[in-house]
């Protein structure tokens, strides 16, 4: 359960205050808290409300680094991947991609099958002491003959064959972080949300906590701390006194979802023609399609996560070429999901292929303070447990295991479940998230607290609206 009682985390002292509640903000405050630390959450907006709610839904492992040679990257994203399905095997499922060959570079069939056949063997290797609990299936290349084999999708263009690998479907990346968040509470840990972050308490150059701007009831608190962690992607460092703009250049980040049918349990890769473009993916998403994902440079300091509509019908083009046969061009587009990413460079359209973790103490800063941009939600996992190592040596790592997840989780993953529910169950539905997961608008609950967002738009506001007129004016408004 979330209580988000500011009077009580500022009248107690916290071993750790996280600062943003994405992906790695709530992985950190998890990894903090079950391993015994006082941790606290702050989060200006809705926990996942920036760039973790633009999750394309795939935990990659690690094929295209071991493409490239980066065998650290590899490694760290296998485990990574293994680590989610142990800890969430309700909501994460293996996921067969698919991969058209077209005789260009490493897309040629002798080299991706030595890919697959090293990618599996080492991931054996890696995972070797979570392979009874968490198995993962072989990759294979599917010859041109076998079509039958092939997902509609690929059938116009996989004319030199394919490669099918597994990697992890999330079946819904917005329970995943909330569950993160609930359960660190449940070791007594505080989780706020709406709550800004204006500034940091010092004493002799070292951090004491911060003073925190309640954005539901209004007023000023200060919350203490012997070491606050900036999680805020591109704008982290703007806590830091000797830092004036963001640390990283930003990037937007953009998938679609398409009214294009694609069934469960395979996911396809296929690469544009046009300049600019990248291999794209194309996922499976409550009967419907997801894919991307689309990059975008945004000018420096900029945190506008908006995609424009000249942008999305440049990455609808890009899909299309990319699939073509399927109609992406012109098909509906049911949901824009854009949030922004570090980029690798000012001038750069790739996101940074490494996490950053910056000791502003290191740098003639405040000690106690650190900054973490993440690149991946596959590795927040693993750079959580590596970061509370490096703060908090004497901390013991705590095995990973599945966390309980809340009574009605089985519902809120389910974007059909207002149409199967009684209006009187929906209502205790709805009334145990605003009781237990600190819920304050509409959007806070069906975007971030369910997967109800993918319903159709008329038909959700038409089965909403009854039961909304009894919420607190706060999320009926």
């Amino acid at each position: 359960m979330i209580g988000r009682d500011i009077n009580g985390a500022s009248s107690a002292s916290h071993d750790l205050l996280v600062v943003g509640g994405g992906i790695h903000g709530a992985c950190l405050f998890w990894e903090a808290a079950r391993r015994g630390l006082h941790a606290c959450l702050c989060e200006a907006g809705d926990f996942g409300s920036g760039t973790s709610w633009n999750s394309l839904r795939i935990l990659h492992g690690g094929l295209r680094y071991l493409q490239s040679g980066n065998f650290s990257r590899f490694l760290q994203s296998v485990r990574a991947r293994t680590q989610w399905g142990l800890t969430f095997p309700e909501l994460v499922e293996p996921l067969r991609c698919v991969l058209p060959l077209d005789g260009q570079g490493l897309r040629r069939p002798l080299v991706l099958k030595a890919a697959l056949a090293a990618n599996d063997a080492l991931t054996r290797l890696v995972t070797m002491d979570l392979q009874k609990a968490w198995p993962m299936a072989r990759g294979r290349i599917i010859p041109t003959d076998r079509e039958v084999d092939f997902p509609r999708e690929l059938l116009a263009i996989a004319h030199r064959g394919a490669a099918s690998w597994y990697d992890c479907l999330m079946r819904s990346p917005e329970r995943i972080l909330m569950e993160l968040v609930r359960d660190g509470c449940r070791y007594g840990s505080t989780a706020l949300n709406y709550c800004r972050v204006d500034r940091v308490l010092l004493e002799r150059a070292r951090v004491e906590g911060v003073v925190i701007h309640d954005r539901v009831q209004g007023g000023a608190h200060t919350l203490r701390a012997s070491k606050i962690v900036d999680c805020t992607g591109p704008a982290s460092g703007i806590l830091a006194s000797s830092v004036r703009r963001p640390a990283y250049p930003p990037l937007l980040a953009a998938n679609l979802l398409l009214d294009i049918p694609m069934e469960a349990g395979t996911a396809v890769g296929a690469y544009a023609p046009l300049k600019g473009s990248q291999t794209f993916f194309f996922v499976p998403c409550h009967g419907v399609m997801m894919a991307g994902t689309g990059y975008f440079s945004r000018p420096e300091g900029c945190l506008d996560t908006v995609l424009t509509d000249d942008e999305a019908s440049l990455l609808q083009r890009q899909l299309d070429a990319a699939l073509p046969g399927l109609g992406i061009r012109n098909a509906r587009v049911l949901q824009r999901y854009s949030g922004l990413l570090p980029a690798s460079s000012v001038t750069g359209l790739a996101p940074m292929e490494r996490e950053q973790i910056l000791n502003y103490g290191e740098e003639s800063g405040a000690s106690g303070l650190f900054s973490v941009s993440g690149v991946k939600y596959t590795t927040a996992n693993v750079l959580a447990s590596r970061l509370i190592d490096r703060l908090f040596p004497e901390s013991r790592a705590v095995p990973y295991s599945s966390i309980p997840l809340a009574a009605d989780t089985h519902w809120l993953i389910d974007s059909s479940a207002l149409r199967r529910l009684s209006v009187a169950d929906s209502s205790q539905v709805i009334a145990r998230l605003l009781r237990e997961e600190s819920v304050f608008s509409v959007e806070d609950l069906v975007c971030r607290r369910t997967a109800w967002s993918h319903s159709d738009p008329a038909k959700l506001d038409s089965i909403l609206r009854p039961l909304m007129q009894d919420l607190p004016r706060e999320v009926a408004a």
